[in-house]
């Protein structure tokens, strides 16, 4: 008896939605990459310009602004605070590294006699 076992899902690197031979080889040009980059660009700005004005709206709003200050002000004190606590580490590891270094010069430069 022949059974070979077949897998009960497909095998996601050869799926036929996204293999190249479906892929008009006119659309691939790089005019198309470029047309799709432009309009990209100019989507994002837009979005980018609403968000900002909504952004701009409810920190102007005298009902919403005080809280919405607040809650910047929080996340920029915590942002602050842990990178403060980072730069501390990140200095600490570099002195303990330098410290190690200097130690290990003067082992290398001292000779205990043999006991």
């Amino acid at each position: 008896m022949d059974q070979r076992s077949e897998p009960a899902l497909p095998d996601p690197w050869h799926d036929p939605e996204f293999s190249a031979a479906r892929r008009d080889p006119k659309r691939v040009g790089d005019s198309t990459k470029r047309a799709f980059q432009g309009r990209s660009g100019i989507q994002t700005l837009a979005l980018a310009v609403v968000l900002a004005s909504v952004w701009l709206g409810l920190l102007l709003d005298p009902m919403l602004g005080p809280v919405m200050w607040s809650l910047l002000m929080a996340l920029g004190l915590t942002l602050g605070v842990a990178a403060a606590a980072m730069g501390l580490g990140w200095m600490g590891i570099g002195l303990f590294a330098a410290g190690d270094r200097v130690i290990a010069w003067f082992r290398e430069g001292t000779h205990w006699p043999e006991g």
